[in-house]
């Protein structure tokens, strides 16, 4: 084996801000879905919505520590992140009371049904996308469980192919 100093150094690639958020994306959906397939695996579905919901209040513990307190701040909060973080298509309107979240486009719902499909598993099958390919719910679920840790209401829906609107309220 050749000493490290005699070995050629390999010049590595810079990213463009679209493949870091897509590297981004693929990483979280593949934590979820890896999180999600062993917990309902070896421990059932309830212990799967206990993972969730014991991540909601975590993730709404920071988000409060950080000063968010109305369901605007809450929808800015997150369309921000999943726009610059994983590159989802997603817009906000509202007011200090009730604030909707549109996404056409979620990064990491997108990632994850790719992910599945890569590994040979019916995205439907895993929650990640309904039969005609849009989002099923997964979003809205988690979206759900972080309003329920803030107080707020939230109605909301899957939409096709990769997206979710929802609606906090206080």
């Amino acid at each position: 084996m050749a000493p490290l100093a005699t070995l050629q150094k390999i010049e590595l690639s810079k990213w463009s801000p679209e493949q870091r958020q897509q590297a981004a994306a693929v990483g979280l959906a593949s934590g979820w879905l890896t999180a999600m397939g062993f917990i309902g695996k070896h421990y059932g579905e309830a212990a799967v919505g206990g993972y969730l919901a014991a991540c909601a209040q975590g993730y709404a513990a920071r988000l409060k520590a950080e000063g968010v307190a109305t369901p605007l701040e809450l929808a800015r909060r997150i369309a921000e992140h999943d726009l610059n973080v994983v590159g989802s298509k997603i817009e906000v309107r509202g007011d200090a009371s009730q604030a909707e979240v549109t996404c056409y486009e979620c990064g990491v719902g997108g990632a994850a049904a790719k992910v599945a499909q890569s590994c040979g598993v019916d995205p439907a099958a895993m929650g990640c996308a309904d039969a005609e390919g849009g989002q099923k719910n997964a979003a809205v679920g988690w979206l759900r469980a972080v309003a329920d840790a803030f107080g707020f209401s939230c109605e909301g829906r899957g939409l096709p192919p990769s997206g979710y609107q929802v609606t906090f309220k206080a």
